[in-house]
């Protein structure tokens, strides 16, 4: 299912939620960090995506830059990529992204040519059309895939098709 809904078709490592079992109702990736809620229903955790976001850094990342591997991060939006940056930072992790006037297709061409340990991004820039072969990046964490907005009239128009 992960395959056919994200296109990734090769082996993964999946790490398991915290989120209890009891609350799942439908298939769904109810336990993706901005999915969760509370025990009691009423709000939203804030600090789940940026707990989502340490796992990966330090238990993911990390742990591959000590083993001399390198990985990729796909989050799905800006504010995720800055959270990350942040953990990341605080984790020790040489973090090569865009922005500040760096293009996307320039990070990826430094971080092919050996720079940096992790290789971060938006999905919209790094989830589709890049190459890293084998042995340039062995890793890929991608914290959630990209679902759409529920409302949205595009949405709604391919859920009724």
């Amino acid at each position: 299912m992960f395959g056919y809904e994200t296109g990734i078709k090769f082996p993964y490592f999946r790490f398991p939620s915290e989120f209890p079992i009891d609350n799942r109702r439908i298939f769904l990736p109810t336990d993706t960090p901005h999915l969760v809620f509370r025990r009691n229903g009423k709000k939203r955790d804030r600090r789940e995506p940026t707990k989502a976001l340490r796992t990966i850094a330090r238990d993911g990342c990390k742990a591959f830059a000590e083993a001399g591997e390198r990985s990729l991060v796909i989050v799905v939006s800006n504010e995720e990529l800055a959270k990350f940056l942040r953990v990341g930072k605080d984790e020790g992790l040489e973090i090569v992204t865009y922005g500040s006037g760096v293009a996307a297709k320039d990070a990826l061409a430094r971080f092919k040519a050996g720079e940096g340990e992790v290789l971060a991004g938006v999905f919209a820039h790094f989830g589709e059309g890049i190459d890293l072969p084998d042995p340039l990046c062995r890793a890929i964490f991608l914290l959630r895939p990209n679902w759409p907005v529920p409302d949205e009239p595009r949405t709604i128009y391919e859920q009724r098709r």
